[in-house]
């Protein structure tokens, strides 16, 4: 059953992982600029693929710490500091997130994946919405 204590503790575990995460990966983005002896072609691409991952979780960090804190300090649903929170990770993720599939996709599929995929996530989210 999922309690709120339960939901406290999963969005709790995942936001300390995922923070961590978004350290290492900001460790790597900032290494990538500071290597040398790397092609530019190369480092665009190892950077490319940070940084897309870095907004994903950053994002996704956001909305967990928000969930997290509405759980924990039993704040009411329509508190609008922990709803901006929300809202600006669900963008910042939903950006990062196409960013990824445009970096991860195989280039012989051209843009259909990173065009595609977020269009049916948004007919998916607002068909489950109504």
């Amino acid at each position: 059953m999922l309690t709120p204590q339960f939901l406290e503790a999963i969005n709790g575990t995942l936001l300390v992982i995922f923070l961590g995460l978004v350290f290492f990966f900001s460790r790597y983005v900032l290494l990538e600029f500071l290597r040398p002896g790397i092609s530019w072609r190369q480092a665009r691409r190892n950077r490319a693929a940070g940084i897309a991952m870095l907004m994903v979780l950053t994002g996704d960090s956001l909305i967990r710490a928000h969930i997290w804190a509405w759980q924990h300090f039993h704040l009411e649903a329509d508190n609008v500091v922990a709803s901006t929170g929300v809202a600006v990770g669900v963008a910042i993720c939903i950006v990062g997130g196409i960013c990824a599939l445009r970096h991860f996709a195989p280039d012989s599929w051209g843009n259909a994946p990173w065009i595609l995929i977020p269009l049916i996530g948004l007919a998916f989210g607002i068909g489950m919405a109504l």
